[in-house]
């Protein structure tokens, strides 16, 4: 196993063998009896996971790590990845987060992000986009809160990452 891969191995080793479980007739769901007592769909299960062991800036890392090697097949600037990486990694919700933060971009990635949501991409910008995710808006001080609001609740709804009510932009040079 790559040493730089080592998380996302783990996931693709258990997402394996949790396939192989199902194949056999073992059950759709994970159950956690530490994460509310019930049994989660196996994404979900993960997500809470790599957050409960503080794992996700790594789960960020080692994807970076496989992204940069895919694009720099192609392109030896991966400079916007590296942004767009971050700047995912400052969205996802977690517990225990109060601090806002301020991400930099080189280019309009959240307003392309969202307008491919929605099926009318728009070019990419390169112009100075200073993103403040204002994390303090949500908060969740107990673990199983966050479980039962973000990820039970919120799935569905693609309520892992903070909302635009939650993110400003502020151009460069535009007061």
């Amino acid at each position: 196993m790559r040493r730089d891969i080592r998380c996302l191995a783990e996931i693709r080793n258990f997402f394996d063998d949790f396939a192989r479980e199902i194949q056999e007739g073992g059950p759709e769901y994970v159950y956690s009896k530490e994460w509310l007592g019930i049994y989660w769909p196996a994404d979900e299960y993960i997500f809470i996971k790599l957050t409960d062991e503080g794992r996700l800036q790594q789960f960020h890392d080692e994807c970076g790590v496989l992204l940069r090697s895919l694009v720099g097949r192609v392109a030896t600037d991966t400079g916007l990845l590296d942004e767009a990486l971050k700047l995912n990694h400052a969205l996802v919700k977690q517990p225990g987060v109060r601090e806002d933060i301020l991400v930099s971009c080189s280019q309009n990635l959240l307003e392309f992000y969202r307008s491919v949501l929605v099926g009318e991409p728009i070019k990419l910008k390169p112009q100075t986009v200073n993103y403040a995710v204002k994390r303090s808006a949500e908060t969740w001080t107990d673990f199983n809160d966050w479980c039962r609001e973000v990820v039970w609740y919120g799935n569905k709804k693609g309520a892992y990452l903070y909302g635009s009510a939650a993110v400003q932009v502020e151009y460069a040079g535009h007061y």
